[in-house]
């Protein structure tokens, strides 16, 4: 059978607004409201349809600008339906890939369409169903979030309480910080000797971290990376959003570099095979993104990037600080404020301590200082 012609997203609209008109079920006020959602996104669900669905849909909107009060509610329905089968597929297979990672595949349903833990589902009911009762008296088109949205910004006070249960006090932080870098549900006690091999060698070149990494995974079959991170010392994202400094080597490939757990969940598990992290990658990059924002890394001084950095590496769980990764993270701060001195730049010597005055990172208190 040949193609009648190519759904656009003018055809698509057209369809979708006499049939809503037709369909009778929602106020005329919504109308518009619910036209602002024909957008690209039904578009992409289209394009993932066989042709002979898509043959069929173009079809039926056809027949739904001709024949509204016959085909318009079918046709508003059935796009409806394929843009959200569309998006649960696509959020599906970004985030189901990597949530293993995090450990929280038990908290979940498949799709994460809803929660598989009966409190979760209860608070996650109640939040869906008075959102849809609220639309429906305003005239509105409900937007009821997925159940991984809405964990990152319930508001609910028992959801919070049982997520901090069920994932620790930063699931937050599991949740935000979730990278589509491979499934890991347990690691061998071969990958965990493994990893307590580079803890022991203390900090590394980046460059040499990445090829241990790739050796090891090819000669072992082992996915090292996926539950090990190299964490440069001194933070990536701050050398590259600053303009000041006038380098002349680069300070970050060859930067000294930690072995560490990824995150919490990588952590727990290296723990159950008898080794410790020194520290947890994503909580440290997260403290120090927060007390150093990369459009406002250049407000800072180096004294504040200093005391940020030791700060993200206790909430990342390092209490103790090594010797070695004092004495490399003090010679990358040396090569940074020469840099600025290269750059013409006056800059007072830091004061490399390791033990900051808690009230230093207070809101009311940590502020830029660089002029």
């Amino acid at each position: 059978m040949a193609p009648r012609g190519k759904v656009t997203l003018a055809t698509l609209s057209a369809a979708a607004r006499v049939g809503m008109k037709a369909g009778d079920a929602f106020d005329p006020k919504a109308i518009g409201a619910l036209s602002d959602h024909i957008s690209d996104e039904m578009i992409d669900a289209v394009a993932g349809l066989s042709a002979r669905e898509a043959d069929d849909l173009l079809e039926l909107a056809q027949k739904s600008l001709l024949l509204p009060n016959t085909y318009g509610r079918d046709f508003l329905k059935q796009i409806v339906e394929i843009t959200e089968r569309a998006r649960l597929k696509g959020l599906e297979k970004r985030i189901q890939t990597e949530i293993h990672l995090f450990g929280i595949p038990a908290v979940f349903e498949p799709g994460l369409t809803n929660f598989s833990d009966a409190i979760m589902r209860r608070q996650y009911n109640k939040y869906a169903a008075q959102t849809r009762k609220t639309a429906f008296t305003q005239g509105k088109p409900p937007k009821v979030k997925d159940a991984y949205s809405w964990a990152l910004s319930t508001g609910s006070a028992k959801g919070k309480s049982r997520l901090k249960q069920l994932l620790g006090d930063d699931y937050i932080v599991q949740l935000k910080a979730l990278r589509p870098k491979g499934v890991l549900i347990d690691i061998t006690s071969r990958e965990a000797i493994e990893f307590g091999r580079l803890v022991r060698r203390g900090p590394i070149p980046y460059a040499e971290w990445l090829e241990l990494k790739d050796s090891y995974n090819s000669v072992r079959r082992g996915t090292l990376g996926t539950f090990a991170e190299g964490d440069h010392v001194f933070e990536q994202h701050v050398i590259r959003n600053d303009p000041r400094g006038n380098y002349i080597v680069d300070i970050t490939s060859q930067g000294p570099t930690m072995v560490v757990a990824k995150s919490p969940h990588a952590a727990r598990l290296l723990e159950g095979r008898g080794q410790k992290t020194p520290y947890i990658h994503s909580i440290k990059t997260q403290a120090l993104r927060e007390l150093i924002p990369y459009e406002l890394v250049q407000h800072f001084s180096p004294q504040q990037i200093w005391d940020a950095h030791i700060e993200a590496l206790k909430r990342a769980g390092l209490t103790k600080m090594p010797p070695q990764l004092i004495a490399d993270l003090q010679l990358q701060f040396d090569l940074y404020t020469e840099a600025f001195r290269r750059g013409g730049l006056f800059v007072s010597d830091i004061n490399y301590r390791t033990a900051v005055p808690a009230n230093t990172f207070h809101p009311s208190k940590w502020k830029p200082e660089w002029q």
